[in-house]
């Protein structure tokens, strides 16, 4: 049974991480609509979804159905982790520098430049975090209801995949400690943040007509953070040897994380600076 302590943190967290980033961004566009940056924030929301959610996404989907493709991720589990983390980073530069273009031609305000990067970074916590936690508090009813098994079973059998997965997510929703259900909720702080740097450092980039200098920062910050994720992910699983909990793995994914936010903090104060003078 998943504990109904679990179920409200999940709740809370769904609530959190799709209602809130909704509101923000609607405060932000009232805020400065005489800018009209609800136009940039729709395309640094489209910079995200287009380029991961109809693109990378589908291509991974259909990759993990390849037997050749998961032994090489169960085999290289560490290069296979470097270029997932390179794939997310190179996609998503493809939306920011998009992004960055389109509002250069009238000029990159930095509020623009700040609505893009919310909306970036937004999307992302509810289209794949706030939708996960919605799978997530459907399966623990229906774990809780004793149709989980019933249901995996058929679906399972029509997608032709092994059951150990489902087995899996039901052990891991069980097992999960409510309080971690919230960790996501900072977790996402900390990724917005991120990503509101990213995309402003590319806009400021190429606001300044010196855009792979902020094309390469960007990659190879991303490229970093997914990496650490990923491998960090990997040493609690037979991958990397089972070397660490997944405790472990939240307490050092999470400090990792926290650490290169604030750094993000200090970039984001250091852009908003800088941005008066492109245009001086």
């Amino acid at each position: 049974m998943v504990s109904t302590l679990s179920i409200i943190c999940m709740c809370i967290a769904l609530l959190v991480t799709t209602i809130v980033p909704i509101a923000i961004m609607i405060w932000y566009c009232i805020r400065h609509k005489a800018e009209k940056v609800w136009i940039a924030a729709l395309i640094g929301a489209a910079g995200f979804f287009v380029p991961q959610m109809l693109i990378r996404i589908p291509i991974l989907n259909a990759l993990s159905m390849n037997e050749g493709y998961m032994a090489f991720a169960e085999n290289h589990y560490l290069i296979y982790g470097i270029l997932i983390a390179a794939t997310a980073g190179l996609f998503e530069l493809a939306g920011r520098f998009t992004t960055a273009k389109i509002l250069d031609k009238k000029g990159i305000t930095l509020h623009k430049a700040m609505a893009a990067g919310l909306a970036h970074g937004m999307i992302e916590a509810v289209v794949v975090v706030g939708l996960q936690y919605i799978n997530n508090i459907l399966y623990a009813v229906m774990i809780n209801t004793g149709t989980f098994d019933t249901l995996m079973q058929q679906a399972a059998a029509q997608a032709g995949v092994d059951m150990a997965q489902f087995d899996a997510l039901k052990d891991s929703l069980i097992n999960t400690a409510a309080p971690l259900y919230l960790l996501g909720i900072w977790e996402r702080a900390m990724t917005v943040i991120l990503h509101l740097f990213l995309s402003m450092l590319v806009c400021y980039f190429v606001a300044k007509k010196r855009p792979l200098i902020g094309i390469f920062i960007c990659l190879a910050i991303h490229t970093l953070v997914d990496s650490v994720a990923i491998i960090v992910d990997g040493l609690a699983k037979p991958y990397l040897g089972e070397v660490i909990s997944m405790n472990m793995v939240y307490v050092i994914a999470e400090g990792f994380l926290t650490i290169v936010a604030v750094g993000c903090i200090f970039g984001i104060l250091k852009l908003r600076k800088k941005w008066g003078a492109l245009y001086e």
